[in-house]
């Protein structure tokens, strides 16, 4: 089977699905090899080895589980530049199971071909070779500057950070930057950068709620922002220079979680220190623009994944599963109607966003006039403000 290096992808999936991933493989000039057990898989991962293999696609329906997991930790020992991606729906809306994959060493988990094809996609890019880079997480070369920055956070979202005390690329020294966030920050197309933090922090946090089943949207955050492992939250961010805290939610959802929403209420208001330097956190209950929506599944910047789910999962979720326990805490009041959102079209909601707007472009009159509109604020959604 001799070729040029990291070029083939192990196929272990259902009859249906090996047909789509063989040919998406083959499409963007991978070759696609069919094992028909996890056994037959694990003999071809150590006979093709490290240097052949770009990527495994594997479907726990497809194995036997006292051969399939052996198979996942093989690939998590003895091939950290190959790609693990675990096709399934069962396993994609599992809240343990995505956990325990995930700490296997799968380093996707989708219910979609489409989404495994153009992971795949990804894949092809960062094999093709033809950079000076290598990763200094995994030690993958052969990346150029474009490939190593897409590759860190799609290759090692369920990774602990990586320590680089400088950067590849323009030898910046990266202080106490991760690394993954200075590339995307400082490299790349100018369009595709993520911004600075503007000078005056606010946040937006949304619960979306479907209203067609009642399920909730939670967001797989990256290992690097969940204690060094994937952990569940709110759909949530920083409010961006010149944007309002409702486009913020909006962006925050579809970024983190693929998902296009509308806010439609508030539900907490949160304010850290005093008069114009406080920090505001805002919660907004949403609902999905289309209630099919699937939910993001390729991991990359913004998060491992999404799913939607039922409040009563959670209970099987330990609390350092999460990110944050704000799912714990606001799924079950809002699905028991304890806690209900106010409305956002209310005259101290819109001087609200407005003077948002003001500060985060650096507006110093704003300053002044925060605590006079946090105080209308107050009083117009008292029982909100925590």
């Amino acid at each position: 089977m001799a070729t040029q290096p990291r070029q083939y992808v192990v196929l272990l999936a259902s009859p249906k699905a090996t047909a789509s991933l063989h040919t998406a493989a083959t499409h963007v000039g991978l070759l696609p090899v069919v094992a028909d057990s996890a056994d037959t898989a694990l003999a071809l991962l150590r006979s093709l080895g490290e240097p052949s293999l770009a990527a495994v696609v594997c479907s726990p329906s497809a194995a036997a589980a006292s051969a399939f997991w052996p198979l996942l930790r093989a690939c998590q020992r003895e091939l950290p530049r190959t790609f693990v991606m675990v096709r399934s729906a069962t396993a994609a809306s599992d809240l343990r199971l995505r956990l325990e994959l995930f700490a296997a060493g799968a380093m996707m988990i989708t219910p979609s071909d489409a989404a495994a094809a153009a992971a795949l996609t990804t894949v092809a890019r960062a094999v093709r070779g033809g950079g000076e880079h290598a990763c200094p997480h995994c030690g993958m070369g052969g990346l150029t500057a474009d490939t190593l920055r897409e590759h860190m956070p799609f290759h090692h979202a369920t990774h602990p950070n990586c320590e680089a005390a400088d950067c590849p690329l323009c030898l910046a020294p990266l202080r106490d930057l991760p690394l993954v966030v200075h590339l995307q920050r400082a490299h790349g197309p100018p369009e595709a950068r993520e911004p600075p933090p503007p000078p005056y922090a606010a946040f937006a946090l949304v619960v979306v709620r479907r209203p067609s089943d009642g399920r909730f949207l939670l967001v797989h955050e990256v290992a690097e922002l969940s204690g060094g492992r994937p952990g569940y939250w709110l759909p949530a961010g920083r409010v961006d220079a010149g944007e309002s805290l409702v486009a913020a939610a909006r962006r925050e959802c579809v970024e983190e979680a693929g998902v296009a929403v509308e806010p439609c209420g508030v539900l907490r208001l949160m304010a850290e220190g005093k008069g114009a330097s406080r920090v505001l956190r805002v919660v907004l209950l949403a609902v999905p623009v289309e209630s099919d929506a699937t939910p993001k599944s390729i991991p990359d910047f913004e998060s491992c994944g999404a799913l939607w789910c039922r409040h009563e999962e959670l209970d099987q979720l330990r609390p350092d599963d999460f990110r944050h326990l704000d799912p714990v805490k606001l799924f079950p009041r809002v699905a028991s109607g304890e806690l209900q959102a106010s409305s956002i079209d209310t005259p101290a909601w819109h001087a609200l966003e407005a003077i948002v707007r003001r500060l985060t472009m650096d507006d110093r009159s704003a300053r002044k006039e925060l605590p006079a509109v946090w105080e209308d604020v107050v009083a117009t959604y008292a029982k909100h403000v925590w």
